[in-house]
């Protein structure tokens, strides 16, 4: 089993993705790139049909010719929705302080109502 992409193929990675229009490529790992100020991750979630919950990133390019350049956002990310979380040089918890991203208790998961579970009495079931 090799190892996964250097820090600078995962930079080209997502330079070129961002330049193409792609969304941030799924399955890599991208705290070093953020915390070396490269990168700003944005993370969403939501509910689809299926009331499953997905996520993605969006990822701003901090760094070099293509500065200011973002990923593309996926459909399903309501306009106005605001990241759960951002990742970079600053954590989540002064962002949060900032007013950049909502705290975790209230942010919106989609249009519709949160999923509802229903836990099994365990103890009473017929066994």
């Amino acid at each position: 089993m090799g190892k996964g992409p250097s820090e600078e193929e995962k930079f080209e990675m997502l330079v070129s993705a961002a330049l193409a229009g792609e969304v941030c490529p799924p399955h890599i790992r991208l705290t070093g790139l953020a915390k070396a100020g490269r990168i700003r991750v944005e993370k969403y979630v939501a509910g689809n049909v299926y009331d499953c919950l997905k996520n993605c990133r969006v990822v701003t390019i901090l760094e070099g010719d293509h500065a200011d350049i973002s990923t593309r956002r996926p459909a399903w990310i309501i306009p106005q929705q605001m990241p759960y979380g951002v990742l970079d040089v600053r954590d989540t918890d002064i962002l949060r302080q900032l007013g950049l991203v909502p705290p975790a208790d209230i942010r919106p998961i989609s249009k519709r109502s949160p999923i509802q579970l229903e836990i099994p009495d365990w103890e009473n079931m017929e066994k």
